[in-house]
């Protein structure tokens, strides 16, 4: 906590040193009826638009005007208004903001030009739109691309998946890249080709990990893609972009910096209270040590919910909120694009396994929002729309022995994993037709993906051109139950219904084949007797 307490207290003494050094910067919000990105006679200012310094948050007057202070190597930016676009370069990515380079300083990999503001009229152009009741966002986790590899994996599993769907925009919780930030101009490029605006998170393998002041460590970052803290409006739904871990000698701890919760405060006051809020983070706020402050602010007059990435696994939580206006905050960690790490055998066209630690495929999801009400639905990549769950029961393997359970364990267990899944879902199964029994909720290991941590540690894979997956995690949305204690031996079908009050309902269906127990003993025999 002491750690906590300085990087606040650090944030006031800047704060008030910017305050004392910096002058004002002015401009205009204009509507940029040409599309040609300068404001030309006869197009007008936009009155009421929000311009923030990442700090302060002012509005534009009745011709559009507006003046901010101005902070050392801080970006100014327009914060997007329902009813307007803002103008896109040629990789889709949002020219909403304006960076303020004021420092030359060498890191590893390439930063903004000394390009100070100071002085200098900064407009922005906005571009009309039809306001829009309903909402499609593409929600993308962890890319993590390091090498080209990497991003030839992103375009299929995410830019080829995707290609048929309609959406609105896209945004990408986080990790971008896997701390080589050389890769940003190649994941532009493909990223670009889902021939939508896309919305860019930092996340902590983002960093300049070699700038000597935490001030420098998003200016990679912020030359690709721009501020790392940011806000804009499409249709009656806010979206709120920060970020929440902060660069330290003792790692990237989960904090949300003074600086943040100071903006996000500023931007509110001017967000109707009908607006339903939208957080766009890399950590989880399991993994945020001042997670209530920020949750204080947002829920003082506007319901709110939040998307995350970070985790390498799936999972929805419901936290707390102490307040009239809402009683609990829904988050939605919406796992990896890359899976885990891009690592694991690769297919018939060259993409790793890769699936999750929670044992659901990579993959990647979508929010949809029609007034006040919001749904989420999980796409696992290579997989049709209906692939929402995975239902196991122990198999018997005569090729590969080593595969079966120990003959102690008991081989009336189902396990079902549904991806998109809470503690809130309901899971039932029936077995041929007979009547539904319900699953009980327990998270635990994905029993499928132990089976992989199995045949790695029997050095079966990885082989020469993969990587080993990295060790499984207690998987959030497992369910559990048994085959009806009359199953007569033979082959049988498990059909599986799941339901969630905010992914929809999903179905499933499994062939087994129950053996008789005099059988299943001599098999079990005849497999030790091979293994002496």
């Amino acid at each position: 906590m002491k750690f906590l307490s300085s990087i606040v207290l650090l944030h006031l003494a800047l704060y008030v040193q910017w305050v004392q050094a910096q002058g004002f910067i002015k401009g205009v919000v204009y509507e940029d009826r040409n599309y040609n990105r300068q404001w030309d006679k006869g197009e007008p200012g936009v009155p009421h638009v929000a311009v923030s310094n990442g700090w302060e948050v002012v509005q534009t007057n009745s011709k559009g005007q507006y003046k901010i202070r101005l902070r050392d190597n801080e970006p100014v930016f327009v914060i997007k208004p329902s009813g307007y676009q803002v103008p896109m370069d040629e990789n889709h990515l949002p020219q909403f903001y304006h960076l303020n380079s004021t420092v030359s300083h060498q890191l590893k990999y390439d930063t903004p030009e000394v390009s100070p503001l100071k002085g200098k009229e900064t407009n922005f152009a906005l571009n009309a739109m039809e306001n829009q009741d309903a909402l499609r966002v593409l929600v993308i986790g962890d890319p993590q691309v390091s090498i080209q590899d990497d991003v030839n994996h992103l375009a299929k599993v995410l830019v080829e998946d995707v290609a048929y769907e309609k959406y609105d925009f896209a945004i990408v919780l986080g990790d971008l890249a896997f701390d080589e930030l050389d890769i940003y101009q190649s994941y532009k490029e493909t990223a670009g080709a889902l021939g939508v605006p896309v919305y860019n998170v930092i996340g902590n393998h983002d960093l300049n990990v070699d700038a000597s002041e935490d001030v420098f460590t998003d200016d990679t970052f912020e030359k690709h893609f721009g501020p790392s803290n940011y806000a804009f409006t499409f249709g009656n739904t806010h979206f709120i972009v920060i970020k929440n871990f902060q660069l330290t000698d003792q790692g990237v701890p989960g904090v949300i910096s003074e600086e943040v919760l100071e903006f996000v405060k500023n931007d509110l006051q001017f967000v109707p209270e009908d607006h339903k809020v939208v957080l766009a983070m890399h950590y989880p706020f399991e993994d945020v040590a001042n997670t209530g402050a920020l949750l204080e602010i947002v829920h003082q007059k506007h319901q709110a919910i939040s998307l995350a990435g970070h985790t390498h696994t799936n999972f929805q939580s419901f936290l707390p909120v102490d307040n009239a206006n809402q009683k609990e905050h829904h988050q939605l960690v919406a796992g990896a694009s890359c899976g885990s790490w891009w690592q694991g055998e690769h297919d018939f066209f060259g993409t790793p396994l890769a699936v999750m630690h929670c044992g659901a495929p990579k993959g990647y999801w979508f929010l949809d929002v029609v007034g006040d009400e919001y749904q989420f639905q999980f796409k696992a990549a290579g997989f049709p729309k209906s692939s929402q769950m995975h239902i196991w029961v122990p198999e018997w393997y005569d090729w590969d022995k080593k595969m079966n359970l120990p003959e102690r364990h008991s081989r009336d267990t189902v396990k079902v994993n549904f991806y998109p899944g809470s503690e809130r879902s309901t899971v039932s199964m029936r077995v041929d037709e007979g009547p539904w029994q319900p699953l009980q909720y327990q998270p635990g290991k994905d029993p499928y993906y132990q089976r992989l941590m199995r045949l790695q540690e029997r050095g079966v894979y990885p082989t020469k051109t993969a990587s080993k997956l990295g060790g499984s995690r207690d998987s959030r949305h497992l369910w559990v139950g048994t085959l009806p204690p009359d199953t007569p031996p033979g082959v049988h079908v498990i059909e599986v219904m799941a339901s969630d009050p905010y992914s929809g309902t999903a179905k499933a269906k499994r062939v087994i084949r129950v053996y008789p127990q005099a059988e299943l003993k001599q098999k079990y025999k005849q497999m030790k007797t091979e293994e002496q």
